[in-house]
């Protein structure tokens, strides 16, 4: 197929890091690993040169990001891009200012609003710590899928648990939320007998994007949820700040093959594989 980006995301998340992500073609199939790099350029002179600086890599991944403070004056000329390399072949992302969708002149503003939405999340304020898991929608294709139609045969996959993509899921990112209202516990009939499902409301940041049938796991307890729908509630012009997240948490046997490593990498992700019995559900 032809180029697999469709665009890359800017997001500034007030505490100095700008975070870049990346929307592939769901038509995207190149083989294992992807390796990506964030590359940025200060100015239109060293694009036509070809002159990149290398700012994070990482594999099997779905954003990278840069911890270094760009100054005002670079806003206007500089950019970033996103490099995919697989055994098959290079690809490049399209370029994209430092500010993303903001206008250099409300970048003050988003750090201000941005910087309010992280005290929420911290611990002492009330926010939980926990991973957020994406939902594969890209890559090699599982055997569990019908070749003609796309359509899943099954959705207890031991490779793909449910997804129809081999993994399943990306690796886990840090991902803090405010749990907003009530839990509200509902009766489940499983396959071990009924079990009481609890369903959360609560806030989050806008980034990583947060999608229905994604994942999130809770750091101190291991409680596993899946997201029923994402709401965008705070933006800035077109960036979007916070949202909220309906959840339900998964039973112990769904979630129980969901293994975890909490050794971060430099890009600060935490590694993880889904395996045996994991299988997402219908909220």
């Amino acid at each position: 197929m032809g180029e697999p980006f469709k665009d890359i995301l800017i997001f500034y998340d007030g505490l100095g890091n700008t975070n870049v992500s990346w929307v592939l073609d769901s038509r995207f199939d190149d083989p294992f690993p992807h390796v990506f790099a964030l590359e940025f350029c200060a100015n239109e002179a060293g694009f036509e040169a070809n002159e990149y600086l290398t700012i994070a890599e990482g594999n099997n991944v779905v954003q990278l990001s840069d911890s270094v403070f760009r100054t005002a004056g670079m806003t206007n000329t500089a950019f970033y891009r996103v490099r995919l390399t697989t055994s098959a072949g290079k690809y490049y992302s399209p370029i994209k200012g430092l500010g993303g969708n903001v206008d250099r002149s409300h970048i003050g503003l988003l750090r201000e609003l941005l910087r309010k939405e992280a005290i929420l999340f911290r611990k002492d304020r009330g926010g939980v710590h926990g991973y957020l898991f994406k939902k594969r929608y890209y890559g090699p294709r599982c055997t569990c899928h019908d070749k003609n139609t796309g359509t899943l045969v099954t959705n207890t996959c031991i490779k793909c648990v449910g997804t129809g993509f081999i993994d399943g899921f990306f690796p886990g990112m840090p991902f803090p939320i405010l749990i907003e209202s009530q839990e509200t516990r509902n009766s489940q009939i499983t396959n071990v007998g009924n079990v009481d499902i609890r369903q959360l409301s609560v806030r989050c940041f806008a980034n990583p994007v947060a999608d229905a049938s994604d994942l999130w796991m809770e750091a101190d307890t291991g409680k596993v949820y899946q997201i029923a729908n994402c709401t965008i509630v705070a933006r800035l012009s077109y960036q979007p700040i916070a949202a909220k997240m309906e959840m339900r948490e998964l039973p112990l046997v769904d979630a129980v093959s969901l293994l975890l490593s909490t050794t971060k990498d430099k890009n600060n992700v935490v590694s993880g594989s889904f395996v045996s019995s994991l299988k997402p559900h219908g909220i």
